[in-house]
């Protein structure tokens, strides 16, 4: 991996259901500008959630952590870290962005659909 550092984010599927219970699982990775993940940057990443879906959860593989799945923010553990997003019911774009400290923000959208 290079030295240089960012956040990379991506969805499972483009399109989820717009029924109220559909999810959408977002990868969040720290990695170089080639996309190589580095496993030894880890950091807390913030997810923010607008439009037509609602964050539900979100979390790492890390075995041990006092961290909540219910809170906005986690630690990546070998770079890596998951958010889970639903659908509010409506129709529209659902807008998910991953911030940490000294990374530049990224957004992924994906589209509710009936």
């Amino acid at each position: 991996a290079s030295d240089e550092t960012k956040l990379t984010i991506s969805a499972e599927e483009p399109v989820i259901k717009a029924d109220g219970e559909d999810l959408a699982y977002i990868s969040v990775e720290i990695t170089d500008n080639a996309g190589i993940r580095k496993m030894l940057s880890d950091r807390k990443v913030t997810i923010t959630v607008s439009g037509a879906g609602t964050l539900v959860a979100v979390g790492s593989a890390a075995c041990r952590t006092e961290e909540s799945y219910l809170g906005i923010s986690f630690s990546t553990y070998n770079g890596r870290m998951i958010a889970i997003v639903r659908s509010n019911g409506t129709e529209g774009s659902i807008y998910i962005t991953a911030s940490a400290d000294d990374l530049m923000p990224v957004t992924v959208a994906i589209d509710a659909a009936r």
